[in-house]
């Protein structure tokens, strides 16, 4: 199986109509969907494009929490030793 972790401009580009990359982000998005591919993703990643979403609209931005909170797509939550292991690694 196919394991993809989907990025904030993967999903910008997704949301964004007016983004030149929009059409090819969305058959990217299909063709991921045909392939039965895991979807990754981060809370991070889910907070950014939340924030994007805002300069959107409040609407999107309300609607994106709820699109993303009930697909496939699989959501990383670092746990407290992974917190811990990222500031040593910024010391």
């Amino acid at each position: 199986m196919t394991k993809v972790f989907l990025d904030t401009i993967a999903f910008e580009t997704f949301l964004n109509r007016t983004h030149p990359r929009h059409s090819s982000t969305v058959e990217a998005f299909e063709n991921l969907a045909d392939s039965s591919a895991h979807l990754t993703t981060s809370i991070l990643v889910v907070s950014q494009v939340h924030q994007f979403t805002l300069t959107l609209g409040h609407a999107l931005a309300k609607d994106w929490l709820k699109i993303i909170a009930h697909t496939s797509i699989a959501t990383i939550f670092p746990t407290p030793k992974d917190h811990q292991t990222a500031l040593k690694l910024r010391a």
